[in-house]
């Protein structure tokens, strides 16, 4: 009971300073810092609590996309139902949560610890080094980094660049972590196997990163009680903790996520199988050796005669391939190892949480009297830098005191003001535009993140942004319905510059001027939703490709007859769309001649029908993957998206959940187990 009592004082003490230094992040709504990706976040959530149960098409980025390509969905839906409590909003109520996960992941780190040294203190001591102590990649990032102050660059990324979500799964990695090695030695243990796949699946759906960085602590804790004790049990252990995992979170980690996910990572997203992991043949043969020579090193780690150190171990390989890993990549550019999504550079606070464990672990070598003083030594110090520094803490963490007066909410505002409709934007203008503006906007992004559906947003914000071809670029625009564009000219204060040869929109009519940022008004003539365009003349018209590469090419003569038929000889046609429904949409009857045919600028995606006094149409894809009906009739046509795609996986994650709830019956149990 003592003891217990210890742990349960030490732990809250932990949580106090957290509280302390986390505490502005109670407040408020917005950050300090518009350059953040919270405001993709909040907007989603604000989308999904406003629309909810009609959430499953999201019309504002890259023509319209399933909502479930765009992020995880657990931050979403919390930080949605969080803001129906009276006086929350959904940006206060991202700021809670994630104000209240930074302040409680320390539980996790201390329970970790202690089941690792078996040792109060220095997990006390650990838990103080990971609330405070600035990050050791200070030592070789570049001095850019620490103009925050000397803090964990987790507060950092937190604050500054919108990592909520990895925040949230990075508080629980350690208690995953914990109960994935309570299963390696004891497998029977049916409470441990639910926190494992519970944790392990709630981290999945709050953050790939944060999945990423809990795959290489199960890794390497795989490997550490493999070579403690070679078994097949362990090995079964891990296979089957991940099916449950991947079964229960199929319902959003289906196909068509991995399509995009994967596609994004292979190409503009970089980071796996890149630099000499490209190479399948040496892929083929390093992977092997590379897990060899750690079950080696493992193995020769925990021999009897270095027991003393088996504390250390673990932690220590961990943090080493962390800190290595980060380094060769800020510092050389190069993945050292194959992690996806672009994962490297954002594991930063994972490697403060190794270091900190570390600490704790090497804190038990120490003769018992030495380890009582240097242990106050070590906390006064930190606790003594920790609120030398406490300024910086609050001043990153803090609130923005009045958002309304930056340049991102005074474009969106005024967006909405002009009741935009198309709307091409980059950096941090596109972050923020939705939370403020219904404007469907058409994100200048790399590539198109998972969202961008269509091959082509790659080579087309490269066109935008920064090619020198005025008439190619207008065409473009025009084709593609663009009303305005947001541009940031020299002298502008935002965070991304990715504009070049400003030449290019000298014609355009400048509506409104901030400090450097200009909304241009593109000269289309059709900018609406739906035209009614010539019958037939996209039947056997394609995207033209490279032929060497294979790779699609927005050139000169395609869009010029792409140009001349939509822009030139289309005309506008209206559409209906209920309040609180995107996945429907309604053309009224009457607009129509008999040798015309739809064009939606929409995204086509399978899931989408169309239906005319009961009749099911043929809906088809446009060259550039917008909508066609090519035979539309002239009568009222309903669209609506139903996402049959997601009706398996749903059924194969409930299934995965009855055969888990199964798989942990007492008889059932005990025969696999």
């Amino acid at each position: 009971m003592k003891g217990r009592l210890q742990i349960i004082i030490l732990v809250l003490v932990l949580i106090i300073i957290n509280i302390i230094f986390v505490f502005p992040g109670f407040k408020g709504e917005f950050t300090s810092f518009p350059l953040s990706i919270e405001s993709v976040f909040i907007t989603d959530a604000k989308f999904f609590i406003t629309n909810f149960p009609n959430v499953f098409w999201y019309p504002f980025w890259y023509f319209g996309l399933p909502f479930y390509l765009v992020y995880q969905p657990l931050p979403i839906v919390l930080t949605g139902f969080l803001s129906l409590f009276p006086g929350v909003s959904v940006s206060h109520s991202y700021r809670i949560l994630t104000s209240i996960f930074l302040s409680l992941s320390v539980i996790g780190f201390y329970k970790w610890s202690l089941f690792l040294t078996k040792d109060k203190l220095s997990s006390f001591v650990g838990g103080v080094v990971y609330t405070l102590v600035p990050s050791i990649a200070y030592i070789f990032l570049s001095p850019s980094w620490s103009g925050y102050g000397f803090i964990p660059l987790r507060f950092v990324n937190t604050w500054v660049y919108g990592e909520g979500p990895h925040m949230w799964g990075l508080a629980l990695i350690p208690f995953a972590s914990l109960y994935f090695q309570k299963l390696l030695r004891k497998p029977q243990e049916r409470v441990d196997w639910i926190c494992a796949v519970m944790l392990t699946s709630i981290i999945l759906l709050t953050s790939l990163t944060a999945f990423v960085g809990l795959v290489v602590f199960y890794f390497f804790i795989f490997w550490y009680e493999l070579a403690k004790e070679t078994s097949v049990k362990k090995m079964y252990t891990a296979v089957v903790l991940l099916l449950f995992t991947f079964g229960l979170c199929f319902f959003w980690y289906n196909p068509e996520f991995f399509k995009a996910a994967f596609g994004y990572s292979l190409g503009e997203g970089g980071g796996i199988f890149s630099g000499v992991w490209g190479n399948f043949v040496f892929t083929l043969f390093a992977l092997p050796t590379s897990l060899f020579l750690l079950y080696l090193t493992f193995s020769l780690l925990l021999k009897e005669s270095l027991v003393k150190y088996r504390n250390v171990v673990l932690p220590t390989i961990i943090f080493v391939f962390l800190y290595l890993v980060i380094y060769a990549w800020f510092k050389f550019d190069s993945a050292l190892f194959p992690l996806p999504f672009n994962t490297i550079p954002r594991l930063i606070p994972e490697l403060e949480l190794s270091f900190a464990l570390l600490i704790a672990s090497i804190l038990t070598l120490l003769a018992k009297k030495i380890k009582y003083l240097l242990s106050g030594v070590v906390i006064i110090t930190i606790l003594i830098f920790g609120f030398t520094q406490k300024e910086n803490f609050w001043d990153i963490t803090k609130p923005n005191s009045d958002f309304s007066l930056t340049s991102e909410y005074l474009i969106s505002n005024k967006l909405n003001e002009l009741s935009a409709k198309q709307v091409y934007a980059t950096g941090t203008h596109a972050f923020w535009l939705n939370l403020f503006s219904d404007a469907v906007q058409l994100r200048g992004g790399k590539g198109g993140d998972f969202g961008g559906l269509n091959p082509w947003w790659s080579h087309l914000s490269y066109l935008i942004n920064k090619n020198d071809e005025k008439d190619l670029t207008l065409k473009w625009m025009r084709s593609l319905g663009f009303q305005y564009i947001v541009v940031n000219y020299p002298g502008s204060m935002v965070y991304y510059h990715d504009y070049e040869n400003m030449s290019r929109f000298s014609d355009f009519e400048e509506v409104y001027n901030y400090a450097g940022d200009k909304i241009l008004k593109v000269p289309t003539r059709n900018t609406s939703f739906a035209l009614a365009v010539p019958k037939g003349w996209m039947k056997d018209f394609t995207l033209p490709k490279d032929a060497s590469s294979g790779e699609i090419v927005l050139d000169e003569n395609f869009v010029n007859e792409y140009f001349n038929n939509i822009e030139l000889k289309a005309r506008p046609i209206k559409t209906e769309y209920p309040s609180d429904n995107w996945s429907k949409i309604t053309i009224p009857g009457g607009q129509l001649k008999n040798d015309e045919e739809i064009l939606i600028r929409q995204s086509y995606y399978p899931g989408w029908t169309a239906f005319s006094n009961g009749k099911r149409l043929k809906l088809e894809k446009d060259p550039i993957g917008f909508m066609r009906l090519e035979e539309p009739g002239l009568d009222e046509i309903a669209l609506e998206f139903v996402p049959r795609r997601l009706i398996l996986p749903v059924l194969l994650s409930l299934s995965a959940f009855i055969v888990f709830v199964d798989f942990l019956r007492k008889k059932r149990f005990n025969k696999m187990l």
